[in-house]
């Protein structure tokens, strides 16, 4: 008697045990309030109404992608051809079109960003219906262990009488037990389901949001390109020989931009190396401790900064989209920012140049920074009051400090004759001669 009394208190106390840990890991897990119904066979229907639009609009990508890809190789026959005002034309044109696509094909890129994000909630919707439904399971379980017989469960454990019924009692715990972990671990794996999904829902926010900017970019360059071709047309009267000779004058002007630059460069290197041969002080503000001292980044590895708050690049180094590529190449990058943009210092560096074109002209800055490397901004609206007191003291311009503010609207100070529309025409130059920048951006 003695000793089934002890099996008793032992079984009771394992009972009581089980169902505490039972109870406790059901209210860690589902302190949440949902209130969300139980899963809605509707649901099925909408999201296969989703995929259906989803593939819908990736077919209409493909064939945008198609039409576009067509347009890159008619231009590319396009730019090998004389130069001549009709070949100019056709080519222009050909670049309205294919532009024409691609703010089509920005516009479709953003509808199924929407659509993916719509599906991803409503699937995160559908989860929360189906963690309602293993929530009831569990609550079903934990009645089996309460209710039989109008009894409690430990009740009835306490009340058995032989090895048999307790051992049978014992499984049936067991059994109930593992039906009940199923459940939470099923609600773990639906709750780490979500979670992910709510991060996709994030990071596609921040896609709509990027596509739209560049949505925007692709307009203003459209205007631009219908500018450029109104523009020859009214400057060459639909003349060949007219548009020959202006065809000239791009020319002539960006030599002689690219042959200043390159003499003042030297100009400015030879400075700074006789600089650096004089000990101390000169006894002016171009000193060697003003120009390579005070814990710049002068004379160290070449690490730039993007000139400007944007890094939305209209035309990069050699572009095959340059307007006047058949005349010169493109020897920079250009960068979409409005006009009047604030205009930074990329590295630290020393002014060589900072040339006021004036009304019509082309105005624009050079620094040259250590180990060869030299940066140019051109477009520029406005050159900084700082910029030209350094061009004159030899005082050295920190990485990050604003030199001016960036131009290119036709028409406007600085811009110079040929421009398409406001941005900032930024190059790095080793040893003189153009680079691409975007291989030392960030």
């Amino acid at each position: 008697m003695g000793q089934e009394n002890f099996i008793k208190t032992k079984h009771r106390q394992r009972m009581y045990t089980l169902t505490l840990f039972v109870c406790a890991s059901i209210f860690l897990v589902l302190s949440t309030k949902i209130t969300h119904g139980a899963t809605d066979p509707a649901d099925d229907t909408k999201l296969n109404n989703i995929d259906t639009q989803i593939q819908q609009k990736q077919k209409e990508l493909t064939d945008i992608e198609d039409k576009i890809e067509f347009y890159n190789k008619t231009i590319e026959v396009k730019q090998e051809e004389l130069l001549s005002l009709k070949s100019e034309l056709e080519l222009l044109g050909t670049n309205i079109e294919r532009t024409q696509k691609e703010i089509q094909q920005k516009g479709t890129e953003i509808q199924l960003l929407e659509l993916e994000i719509q599906e991803l909630k409503q699937k995160i919707e559908a989860n929360e219906g189906k963690i309602v439904v293993q929530k009831r399971s569990i609550q079903d379980t934990l009645k089996k262990l309460y209710i039989d017989e109008h009894k409690t469960y430990l009740e009835a454990t306490v009340s058995s009488t032989s090895f048999s019924s307790f051992f049978k009692q014992i499984t049936y715990l067991q059994e109930v037990e593992k039906e009940s972990q199923r459940n939470l671990d099923t609600i773990q794996k639906l709750r780490d389901e979500q979670t992910v999904q709510k991060k996709k829902v994030e990071e596609k926010n921040s896609e709509v949001k990027q596509t739209k900017s560049d949505l925007e970019v692709q307009k203003i360059d459209y205007e631009k390109q219908q500018e450029q071709r109104a523009d020859i047309l009214i400057e060459t009267e639909e003349d060949e020989e007219k548009f020959q000779q202006l065809v000239e004058e791009a020319r002539q002007e960006q030599q002689s931009i690219d042959a200043n630059i390159r003499a003042l460069e030297k100009k400015a290197r030879k400075r700074l190396e006789d600089l650096q041969k004089k000990d101390g002080s000169t006894g002016d503000s171009g000193s060697a401790e003003d120009l390579l001292g005070d814990g710049s980044d002068f004379g160290g590895d070449f690490a730039p900064i993007w000139p400007v708050d944007s890094q939305t690049v209209t035309c990069s180094f050699h572009c095959g989209d340059y307007p006047f590529r058949r005349v010169f190449e493109h020897s920079g990058t250009d960068i979409a920012v409005p006009q009047g943009t604030a205009v930074k210092a990329a590295a630290s560096g020393y002014v060589a140049i900072a040339k006021d074109g004036g009304a019509t002209g082309y105005s624009y800055i050079m620094l040259v920074h250590g180990n060869g490397f030299s940066t140019v901004y051109g477009h520029i609206s406005s050159i900084g009051a700082n910029t030209l007191e350094k061009l004159e003291t030899g005082a050295l311009v920190r990485k990050g400090e604003g030199i001016g503010l960036s131009g290119g609207t036709p028409g406007t100070p600085g811009a110079g004759r040929f421009v398409t529309g406001p941005h900032l025409h930024f190059e790095v130059r080793k040893d003189g001669i153009p680079v691409n920048a975007e291989d030392y951006l960030p």
